[in-house]
């Protein structure tokens, strides 16, 4: 299990264009799918996903993205900066958060991922994953742009759209 996730870390960090420093996200999307894709065991004749053993119901799949795609997240009105600001921000996705159930997406120019629940993809495959990161000139990788919207954000930048944790 540990060699599975593994690669397809490695598999959806290089696909995306992103540098080492990306593999967290790279794992907890890799780990999200791997509980959604079907398995067989001794334990699961039915060859159910684990995340349908886990809770009984089959898992929603609507919401599986391209890693490293181009998107586009909302600002809230109270972030924006006037009548003319940008009402959304370029972003790369690196996942989703089911404790907020919203995207996670790095704007560009940030260092931390956001969450936002209004988020607009482009996942054309041909080249989506390079916009918002600058090549470096000494090794052609991936390199994040930063500072330019960590001011933007603020300090509790953390939870754009109005995603809020479930209350049980």
């Amino acid at each position: 299990a540990n060699r599975t996730l593994g690669e397809m870390v490695e598999c959806l960090r290089k696909a995306a264009g992103f540098l080492e420093t990306f593999w967290g996200y790279a794992r907890l999307y890799a780990t999200f799918l791997r509980n959604r894709c079907p398995c067989s065991s001794n334990i699961n004749p039915s060859h159910d996903t684990p995340y349908a053993m886990v809770h009984g119901v089959k898992p929603d799949l609507r919401d599986v993205r391209v890693f490293g795609s181009k998107c586009f997240a909302m600002v809230p009105k109270e972030r924006r900066g006037g009548k003319l600001a940008d009402k959304a921000v370029p972003a790369l996705f690196v996942g989703i958060s089911e404790k907020f159930r919203s995207y996670m997406v790095i704007p560009d120019g940030a260092r931390v991922p956001i969450y936002s629940r209004s988020v607009v993809f482009d996942e054309d495959l041909e080249g989506s994953c390079d916009s918002g990161v600058r090549i470096s000139n000494t090794d052609n990788r991936p390199v994040p742009d930063e500072g330019r919207l960590i001011a933007a954000m603020g300090d509790d930048g953390q939870n754009w759209g109005g995603a809020q944790p479930k209350r049980v």
